[in-house]
């Protein structure tokens, strides 16, 4: 699955991470919601499915994020639950998603279960 991300600004002035307003995924039959992306993803090529990192801003403006799982198969997107902080990198073991998150103070590992779907 080939992603290409399009108009990347830096989310806030200054910023190491950046936003894209437009993703092109390859053999995608719909255009996902009008979401803000950031210009990273993860693509397990053994069980078939991508994560992109949407930006989830909340009220007071703090930064946060929603892993957003493509389905290869099925041509669904499944969006998880908020974590707070930017997302540095992203990884997949096992059941899991590993995130490394910076928030503020430094980089915490976070670890995200994978849908059981994705698992068989």
């Amino acid at each position: 699955m080939k992603i290409e991300f399009h108009n990347i600004n830096e989310i806030r002035m200054g910023s190491p991470f950046m936003v894209a307003e437009k993703v092109l995924i390859e053999d995608w039959p719909y255009e996902l919601p009008e979401y803000e992306f950031q210009d990273r993803y993860l693509y397990d090529s053994a069980r078939k499915f991508s994560v992109l990192i949407k930006w989830d801003i909340d009220e007071e403006n703090n930064p946060g994020f929603r892993p957003v799982i493509l389905i290869e198969k099925t041509k669904e997107h499944i969006e998880l639950d908020r974590i707070a902080g930017c997302c540095k990198t992203l990884s997949a073991e096992k059941n899991n998603l590993l995130l490394d998150v910076f928030r503020g103070s430094g980089v915490e590992k976070v670890k995200v279960k994978i849908p059981k779907l994705l698992l068989t």
